[in-house]
């Protein structure tokens, strides 16, 4: 997985040391070859050009040896996290102290190959303190963890002829989250009316919490009042907490390998996890709790009572990566069941008889289940009919379908 890690740096550079360049050299060696045959010919006036030619490249290294102080780093990133494609600012202050005279300073950033924009910024060196402010306006390509830094500085003096470079410590991270598509509600979508969607909602009306039931305290609503439990005990008794007409969804991200290209980002998975984030943050402004796992239960709720706030979820989404986990069974035997067991959405990249066989026993601690699955990967056929004999709704969406487009078919399958 390391190959494909997708906080991978970019190719460092090696840091020149104190020295002389190219140029410097060649001005070096012709002023040694003008001296000696000045030597050799007798010609001792004609040495002179010779020993300045050798002083110049000397002069200018010993110029920058004496002003290479370390150089003091400030970095700020703004915002520190941010969606896939939007603009974030890398702000680099460096305070410098040296004798440049005429001299130019070059900095190469070092980051994360997702991270698109100018890496580069070069500044004439003052004599003496100088402040060099750097502002690089960058965008994450995809989710994920990106890296900034270290920052390389290469000093040239005037004539290009000595260099100096130095490597500033200091790395910051920038976190992209998965892109978040609006979604129409799905009373829209499916035309279920005026509920949500009534199917899930429906499910609120049975469980266990509907004869759970705990003292009344003050601050109570009355609206929770059991009545029944009250007149057989002779004391106000209300439904607990965690009420059974809350309604909830527990998302399946399938981010198994073997189900994916080992593109860096893959195209497929992206989507799923950009889907995921969407129909997550969408589900939480209309009062879902929602818990979202990958095959490998992270992110899996063990208590099963505390919904995952929108953040959480983006930011868990932002850093997850392709596991090796072979099938599904970790994923079904950690979501959740019972009362929190209202919806599963499954999101897969491939779907085959053993997943299909695992994902229709989950069925049972669901009151509905829906698939998606994004061509080109084909689902088996018998697949497919195993998982909608069990009463999954699946949903086989089209190359390049839209995140909001597979929500409005998904919809439509599930009215």
């Amino acid at each position: 997985m390391a190959s494909r890690s997708r906080t991978a740096t970019t190719r460092r550079r090696r840091v020149p040391g104190p020295g002389l360049t190219l140029q410097g050299w060649v001005t070096l060696a012709g002023g040694v070859a003008w001296s000696v045959v000045a030597w050799l010919t007798g010609q001792r006036d004609l040495m002179w050009p010779g020993i300045f030619l050798i002083a110049l490249p000397l002069s200018g290294w010993l110029l920058l040896a004496a002003g290479a102080g370390r150089p003091d780093l400030a970095r700020t990133v703004t915002p520190r996290e941010a969606a896939a494609g939007e603009e974030v600012v890398n702000r680099l202050v460096i305070d410098t102290d040296g004798f440049g005279l005429g001299a130019v300073a070059s900095y190469h950033d070092e980051r994360s190959p997702a991270l698109r924009g100018p890496a580069d910024a070069t500044f004439p060196v003052a004599f003496g303190p100088g402040r060099h402010r750097v502002d690089q306006r960058l965008t994450p390509a995809w989710r994920g963890r990106h890296r900034l830094g270290p920052l390389h500085r290469s000093v040239v003096d005037a004539l290009g002829l000595a260099r100096s470079g130095r490597v500033l410590p200091g790395t910051i991270e920038v976190l992209a989250l998965p892109a978040v598509h609006p979604l129409e509600p799905l009373r829209e979508a499916s035309g279920l009316g005026t509920a949500m969607d009534s199917a899930v909602l429906r499910t609120s009306l049975v469980g266990q919490d509907d004869v759970m039931v705990r003292e009344y305290l003050p601050g109570d609503d009355v609206r929770r009042i059991h009545w029944r439990s009250t007149a057989r005990t002779g004391e106000l008794m209300v439904r607990r907490e965690e009420r059974a007409w809350d309604p909830s969804a527990a998302l399946l991200l399938d981010n198994r390998a073997g189900a994916f290209s080992s593109a860096v980002p893959e195209r497929r998975f992206e989507w799923l996890v950009s889907a995921a984030a969407s129909i997550s943050v969408h589900l939480l402004g209309h009062g879902f709790s929602v818990s979202v796992m990958d095959t490998d239960a992270a992110g899996a709720d063990p208590a099963n009572r505390q919904s995952q706030s929108a953040r959480t979820i983006l930011r868990r989404l932002a850093a997850v990566e392709l596991s090796h986990t072979g099938d599904l069974a970790r994923a079904v035997a950690a979501s959740p069941t019972g009362v929190r067991g209202q919806l599963l959405i499954a999101l897969l990249g491939r779907l085959d008889v053993a997943d299909a066989g695992l994902l229709a026993e989950a069925r049972r601690d669901h009151r509905s289940c829906w698939a998606v699955l994004q061509q080109p990967a084909e689902p088996a056929p018998d697949a497919l009919r195993l998982l909608e004999a069990a009463g999954w709704r699946c949903l086989v969406l089209p190359p390049g379908a839209t995140v909001p487009e597979a929500w409005q078919a998904l919809g439509e399958v599930t009215a």
